[in-house]
């Protein structure tokens, strides 16, 4: 007997499970990551691998372009390079990739995800509201750090939106964050690849094995990630009036310089 052990417990079998999330229920209904109690033999490498969402050894998973897309589109979860840090993500509509998201930074299920798309056309698939406003925003910062708060289409997983009904996206500067959104042909969940409460990496040798443990692995192409701040958030709050939710790399000045008025 096999189950779905998820961010609430553990539920049935729903679908056809990934490698990565199969857990046997023993014969005395108890369930553990590295065998049956009175069978420890059951996986025999479990002493030489970390525990975690998944069982692997500590040196992390390097994937190519093409591997990365394909997991991505089977429903995996991967950790890839954007303008920052390393992020780790999913397709934005796969509820139960999401869940792994969470499951994976040990993050709380009710906080909202950002999301990342790889060219202006993707942003349709995340709103179905067409703003003069966003679309000026996009024509003045995009690629770049600036995410705008937009209303989550109904093909949107409330999962994702922290059940706000919107979604913080932006279109990343990163050449391979870009190529990545465009070849699996959705936005990406992206957030910072680390345990919730620890450090961000610019390298994929930083990343925490615990972390690399939930996902399908890590795609490590150039150009590294540079650091520095997170994207700068606003909201819409009016005809060419936003207000910065989080400061960041584009700043109150240089929003004001492109014709926007910032509200307090």
């Amino acid at each position: 007997m096999w189950v779905l052990r998820g961010r609430n417990g553990l539920r049935p079998l729903r679908r056809r499970l990934l490698p990565s999330e199969w857990y046997p229920v023993c014969g005395d209904g108890s369930i553990t990551d590295v065998g049956c109690r009175g069978n420890p033999g059951m996986f025999p490498q479990a002493e030489k691998r970390t525990v975690g969402v998944r069982m692997q050894t500590a040196t992390p998973d390097r994937l190519d372009m093409e591997t990365a897309v394909r997991l991505l589109r089977n429903g995996d979860v991967v950790c890839y390079p954007t303008e920052t840090f390393f992020a780790v993500g999913c397709s934005a509509f796969d509820v139960f990739a999401i869940e792994r998201v969470f499951l994976a930074k040990k993050r709380s299920g009710s906080m909202p995800l950002p999301v990342i798309i790889g060219s202006r056309e993707q942003l349709g698939m995340l709103t179905d509201v067409n703003s003069g406003t966003v679309n000026r925003l996009a024509d003045a910062f995009w690629p770049g750090s600036l995410s705008i708060l937009v209303t989550a289409s109904a093909a949107v997983p409330a999962i994702l939106t922290g059940e706000t009904g919107r979604v913080a996206v932006r279109l990343s500067p990163h050449p391979v964050a870009r190529e990545l959104c465009l070849a699996a042909g959705v936005p990406l969940v992206s957030t910072s690849a680390n345990i919730s409460g620890h450090p961000a990496t610019t390298q994929a040798d930083g990343l925490d094995p615990r972390l690399v443990a939930g996902t399908g692995g890590v795609l490590d192409m150039p150009p590294a990630p540079q650091g520095g701040k997170a994207s700068t958030l606003v909201e819409i709050t009016g005809p060419e009036t936003v207000r910065i939710v989080r400061q960041g790399p584009v700043t109150e000045e240089a929003l004001l310089a492109a014709g926007f008025r910032i509200m307090p």
